[in-house]
């Protein structure tokens, strides 16, 4: 009967110590694949705490399969103070995914947990209160970064909201997988050993190979959705006054040109012109000239619905596709955007614009023709002495439902 007991022992003995190398090896592999990140694209926030968190619970890991033959004062304090600084270094790198500052008991928690850990070290020496400690410390830690996590990704837009709820849902895994061995194992029996067989490995171990992975994964799918994000706003947005950049106005232009025909909706297009404005940068340079852009697309924006399609067609040129709005309302919403720049100085200086404003027409082909039409008013605005709006003498059919006011 002993016999079967000392070889199951061992036996399992082994197999833990074979699941800590493979989460080790796994946890290096994520360190230095963060790390390299990290040198590569120094952007990339919160990717640096990453790597060294996991390298460091690679180094307890290997501490804890040296147990036997290493001194209490390294086994037992510095492997307990690497998994939890690789707690706090965890939470530090989501700050920027759940856009929050450290609170007092995100420091004072990990804190606690390493102070009691020397306590029962070397004040009291006990290896099942110092491990408790450790279980209780983790749990407290992750168990506040998944609150935070989950509650970001409610909060965020589509397809970094997924990326978010994942990695929620793997920080809550190992939270609840730790606060679960917490309480158990004082009741199940006191754990002297982590390389010692105890019921706890058949949760600790799954739940700490499968957050090492899943939530290492995460964290990378997060960065991509942030960069791809990233990149596509510098695609569709003009970096100079924030509005639409033409790239981005065209197709979508293209699009509303199309549900208008197929629908038979009032579509109309406004061109907007600052007038003189070559003066303004020969006279006070380009950054003055920049900030009057900017300015005047502020005005726009101002004016515009929120879903009216605004951008930068070129130069000193913005154009605004407005949809389902009659025709007195849409020459009103281009009298209030030309009264607007023209009453209020732009940094300054006294701006007025021209506006040119055309309807959409049976004879329209594709949205190209539309903005031709509303291109030559603005130019029948600049011959007739500029600082006005014209709007194109094609009267758009009464079929057309003219949709709400505003």
């Amino acid at each position: 009967m002993t016999p079967n007991v000392v070889s199951s022992g061992v036996t399992l003995a082994v197999d833990i110590g074979t699941f800590y190398v493979s989460a080790a090896v796994v946890s290096g592999f994520f360190g230095c694949a963060f790390i390299a990140f990290h040198v590569l694209d120094r952007s990339t926030s919160g990717i640096l705490p990453w790597g060294i968190a996991y390298l460091l619970v690679t180094g307890g890991l290997v501490l804890t399969l040296y147990e036997p033959v290493l001194p209490l004062l390294i086994h037992g304090p510095v492997a307990h103070a690497m998994f939890i600084l690789a707690v706090v270094l965890l939470d530090a790198g989501t700050r920027r995914e759940t856009r929050s500052v450290p609170a007092w008991f995100g420091v004072g928690l990990p804190a606690a947990a390493f102070v009691l850990g020397l306590f029962f070290s070397y004040a009291i020496p006990s290896a099942p209160a110092r491990l408790e400690v450790l279980l209780v410390g983790i749990a407290a830690g992750t168990g506040m970064t998944a609150a935070r996590l989950m509650r970001r990704s409610r909060e965020a837009e589509e397809g970094l909201h997924t990326a978010l709820f994942t990695f929620a849902v793997f920080y809550t895994v190992l939270a609840l997988s730790v606060v679960i061995l917490a309480i158990a194992a004082p009741l199940v029996g006191p754990i002297h050993s982590l390389l010692a067989p105890h019921p706890i490995h058949a949760v600790l171990l799954p739940a700490l190979m499968l957050f090492l992975i899943g939530a290492g994964m995460s964290k990378l799918w997060v960065h991509y959705m942030r960069a791809y994000a990233e990149a596509r706003y510098a695609a569709t947005v003009d970096p100079l006054t924030g509005v639409k950049n033409r790239r981005y106005v065209m197709p979508e232009f293209e699009r509303l040109f199309q549900r208008a025909q197929r629908e038979d909706r009032v579509l109309a297009c406004m061109m907007l012109d600052a007038d003189a404005f070559k003066s303004i940068n020969d006279s006070y340079g380009h950054r003055k000239g920049d900030e009057v852009l900017q300015l005047l697309a502020q005005r726009i924006t101002a004016v515009v619905r929120e879903y009216d399609l605004v951008g930068r067609y070129g130069g000193e040129e913005f154009i605004i596709v407005v949809s389902d709005l009659g025709r007195e309302d849409v020459v009103g919403m281009a009298d209030r955007i030309h009264q607007s720049v023209r009453e209020t100085p732009a940094s300054g200086l006294r701006l007025t614009i021209s506006l040119g404003v055309a309807f959409l027409s049976s004879e329209d082909e594709r949205a190209d023709d539309l903005i031709q039409r509303a291109d030559r008013a603005l130019y029948r605005a600049k011959r007739a002495g500029r600082d006005q709006v014209v709007v194109d003498e094609y009267e758009p059919e009464l079929s057309r439902r003219s949709g709400p006011t505003v």
